[in-house]
């Protein structure tokens, strides 16, 4: 055709669409933190992936990612990635977990108990595989070179389990009365103490341990709201021991190589704890008073150093393994699977 040019149309490429789905960008730290972690693996490998979300928190996740808030289920691949799980005595809330599981394409556990317990309800586990949590895959941010006095200390709404309603403003009332003797100890003997909470339903005891030491000249007891995990990790990071009862608040400071003392409510803590070589500083909030607080916590003091260079080993290996998996999945979605290395782990079946 003299005269005139032919045009065609080239079609751009268009990244996949990821949707993350969950009680997301909501206020609960962990949560997001874990959000956060997957993504940061995601556009690692994937750049172009276009992310959408079906949370709890719209406008938040919006704003934070420019993504919107409108993932679509129906006929996508489904990962579900680092499943914290126990079995649930309710048949239906069962039901409702082992069904989301087999909808699965891809599935990994945070620890060992987690796999245990979808297989106790059912699931066929056999090409499942365990990783550590995926918060160490996150950047940590820098820690100061020599000790700051400063101990950190995580608080939280705690009153039982679903199974303990009964006991409710019992163990709330016990674990709010050695909370605020512990940090009352810690300021009397000249330790500053930065105060952490995980969610925002933990302001009101948050408060009235504030309330109970009172003000101080100079002041011993900080606090700082934080709005996301690298918010707590960069606060925590002034810190050279951590105290904790939110899962995340002990897996934060584990992060961060920081000698860590768990007062934990789950088995979720214990596993942690126990994995990378700290049980015996897992203790239990129904439990604990504050004698046995204090002894632990001036034993992982005076151990302090050599847990924390074990805590630089174990988040390398951590990293790596968690790599891995970050490898595994998107290959898994968007490719072929690659071959399975010596980090993965899974239990024997």
């Amino acid at each position: 055709m003299s005269g005139s040019r032919v045009r065609r149309s080239v079609k751009k490429a268009v990244g996949p669409k990821v949707g993350f789905f969950g009680i997301l960008c909501s206020g609960n730290l962990g949560n997001d933190g874990s959000l956060e972690a997957v993504v940061q693996g995601l556009k690692q490998r994937r750049p172009d992936a276009r992310l959408e979300f079906l949370c709890m928190g719209p406008e938040e996740a919006t704003a934070r990612y420019g993504a919107p808030a409108t993932a679509r289920i129906s006929g996508t691949k489904v990962a579900l990635v680092s499943v914290g799980a126990n079995v649930s005595r309710q048949r239906l809330i069962r039901w409702l977990h082992t069904a989301a599981a087999r909808m699965a394409y891809y599935r990994t556990y945070r620890d060992a108990a987690s796999f245990r317990a979808m297989r106790r309800m059912g699931v066929d586990v056999a090409s499942d595989a365990i990783y550590p949590d995926l918060v160490f895959a996150l950047d940590a941010p820098p820690v100061p070179s020599r000790p700051t006095g400063c101990v950190g200390v995580g608080l939280m709404e705690y009153r039982g389990d679903n199974n303990e309603r009964a006991r409710s403003a019992e163990l709330h009332l016990n674990y709010v009365a050695t909370m605020k003797q512990f940090v009352r100890w810690l300021a009397d003997s000249g330790r500053t103490v930065r105060l952490f909470t995980g969610d925002r339903q933990d302001e009101a005891v948050l408060a009235e341990i504030m309330q109970c030491v009172g003000p101080r000249s100079p002041p011993r007891v900080l606090v700082e709201p934080a709005a996301t995990l690298g918010d707590l990790m960069r606060q925590m990071a002034t810190a050279d021991i951590v105290v904790g009862t939110r899962y995340h608040n002990v897996l934060c400071g584990l992060r961060l190589a920081k000698p860590t003392l768990s007062v934990g409510y789950a088995t979720k803590h214990h596993e942690l704890m126990a994995g990378v070589g700290l049980g015996e500083f897992s203790l239990d909030a129904r439990h604990t008073g504050f004698g046995v607080l204090v002894e632990r916590f001036t034993e992982l003091e005076r151990r302090s150093d050599e847990i924390e260079e074990h805590l630089v080993e174990r988040n390398r290996a951590y990293a790596a393994q968690l790599d891995d998996q970050f490898a595994h999945l998107f290959a898994s979605l968007f490719g072929a699977h690659p071959r399975r290395t010596d980090n993965d782990q899974s239990e024997d079946r």
